[in-house]
């Protein structure tokens, strides 16, 4: 970390890193033999080293009874699954969602903003808003 301007600042338990040009984040490091590989990408992704794609999560509908099972995704229009079971039409209805987005980015069209990221979006601004006041 330390050849990429990050200045260790010290610790207990654990290792400190801070950098002057990104004042908002400390990275601590366990001090373990080896880091998990969650943590390791973690880590990675703060100081910089990999840019990861955010993955969106949409919201599917399901309905159905006996061996016949459907779901809608409502934000991404006209994105269906079906199948025997629940089981069956969740996983088709992930396979046409993949399939609704590769058709979309090959046509250069945005990916639609999930209600579950509007929502969270929302609520942290109020959070975010409530903590001010106080």
């Amino acid at each position: 970390m330390k050849p990429d301007g990050w200045v260790e600042i010290g610790g207990s338990k654990h290792d400190k890193y801070e950098r002057a040009d990104r004042p908002d984040v400390l990275i601590i490091v366990p001090r373990h033999k080896q880091l998990s590989p969650g943590v390791a990408r973690s880590i990675a992704r703060l100081a910089g080293w990999i840019q990861e794609v955010a993955m969106a999560h949409y919201v599917g509908i399901l309905d159905g009874s006996g061996d016949t099972w459907g779901v809608r995704v409502p934000d991404l229009p006209g994105c269906h699954g079906g199948g025997d079971t629940a089981e069956a039409a969740i996983t088709d209805a992930i396979s046409a969602a993949r399939e609704w987005a590769e058709h979309h980015n090959a046509k250069g069209v945005a990916l639609p903003v999930s209600l579950r990221c509007v929502r969270s979006s929302v609520m942290a601004k109020w959070m975010c808003g409530r903590a001010k006041r106080r």
